[in-house]
């Protein structure tokens, strides 16, 4: 691998994406931005896509997959699906699959352990926004007043979870893609939106876009939908028009991938915010899915170690007092009071606190720059489920 060309390409500047409530578990809630600047993230001069690291995607990828080469070939020739990992293709550009679906597959196809999946393009949602834009509720949405967008948007939001459906083109593409992907043969599945803009520099969504976990193969057009409609959520449109985006050409892409059973989840910070030690890492943890840590639905544990040593600084055993698991009989979550023993434990091991420093520092010389990860543990294997460069440190004079 060429270390100088990826210093090259991720030297590009980051900047963060609202977290608040993980920065508020880790007592800085001061500091509201996390994530990457999707318009100057990792392009080449002409602002397209820049190469993969890593080697040649295996032969057994494609047998294990249960499908041939052609199939794989084709799902990529219509542009509407991107697989990950594929390290047989380039990386596509930001503006087809969205930050969350950029990040994920230039994670999986470095080699890190992303959850398998796909990203449906901003392109396979065409026939959609075409649908919307004949109706009236998108005529009002486009000419509302600055009073009257919030309605505006809910009403169209709520127009398009009513009638969109996919179409027949679109339910083969998802089907192909689910046998082509390393998700083949997943049970559940999280369905997330992925927009072009939400990562953009200094722009702060702050949780308008919609995240479906549990998912089952039945649901999975009800779930894309659902997904799909985020991107008009009022509180995306009134951000939009407070920043001067263009609120007249929404944009989305959809991330399918295998669902996680967590059995503790969290985030972990390369920096650690409430000292902006570069040498340290913070983690905060709960058991379950990881919404009840970034949603700040609970007090999780907390911990610090020493990027350098590897040594535990401190534990804090957070109350954690509610906790969200998969439904593995029916789909779906659910969320359960934790137990007092469960409550007087930690939800991670040291052991799993190495692991996931291990994987910080390296995501971090990945991204050249701080960053926080999304991650689960699934019956002792962690999996990252999301990562972030963040800029909102006080940067270290040269």
């Amino acid at each position: 691998m060429d270390s100088s060309l990826i210093n090259t390409v991720v030297s590009a500047l980051a900047t963060a994406k609202e977290h608040p409530a993980a920065y508020v578990a880790a007592g800085a809630a001061s500091i509201a931005s996390l994530g990457l600047a999707a318009s100057k993230l990792f392009g080449s001069q002409d602002g397209s896509f820049v190469p993969n690291f890593g080697h040649t995607i295996p032969e057994e990828f494609f047998h294990s997959a249960s499908v041939d080469k052609n199939h794989h070939k084709a799902i990529k020739e219509q542009q509407q699906v991107y697989l990950f990992p594929d390290q047989s293709s380039p990386n596509p550009p930001i503006v087809v699959v969205g930050g969350k679906g950029y990040s994920l597959i230039r994670m999986a196809n470095y080699g890190i352990n992303v959850p398998q999946g796909f990203v449906l393009s901003t392109k396979f949602f065409d026939p959609w926004f075409h649908t919307l834009r004949a109706t009236a509720e998108w005529e009002h949405f486009v000419t509302a007043s600055a009073e009257s967008a919030a309605s505006a948007a809910d009403n169209l939001k709520e127009k398009a979870e009513h009638i969109l459906s996919l179409t027949n083109e679109q339910r083969d593409v998802v089907q192909r893609a689910l046998k082509v992907s390393g998700a083949a043969d997943s049970l559940f599945f999280a369905v997330r939106s992925s927009s072009p803009e939400e990562d953009l520099e200094g722009a702060s969504f702050a949780g308008g876009y919609e995240t479906v976990l549990g998912v089952t193969k039945e649901r999975m057009g009800d779930a894309i939908v659902r997904a799909f409609a985020s991107c008009l959520d009022a509180r995306v449109v009134s951000y939009k028009r407070a920043h001067g985006f263009d609120v007249q050409k929404p944009s989305i892409a959809i991330v399918v991938q295998r669902q996680v059973a967590c059995d503790a989840a969290g985030v972990g910070f390369s920096v650690n915010p409430i000292n902006n030690s570069m040498d340290e890492v913070i983690v905060n943890c709960n058991y379950g899915l990881g919404e009840t840590v970034v949603a700040g639905l609970a007090s999780p544990d907390q911990f610090v170690l020493d990027k350098i040593s590897g040594e535990i600084i401190s534990k804090q055993c957070g109350t954690k007092e509610v906790s969200i698991w998969l439904d593995k009989d029916n789909g779906g979550t659910n969320e359960k009071p934790n137990s007092e023993d469960q409550r007087q434990l930690f939800s991670a091991s040291d052991d799993m606190l190495r692991t996931i420093l291990q994987q910080v520092k390296l995501i971090e010389s990945l991204y050249s720059s701080p960053i926080d990860i999304e991650f689960g543990v699934e019956d002792g294997k962690l999996y990252i489920l999301q990562a972030r460069p963040v800029t909102t440190h006080l940067a270290l004079p040269p």
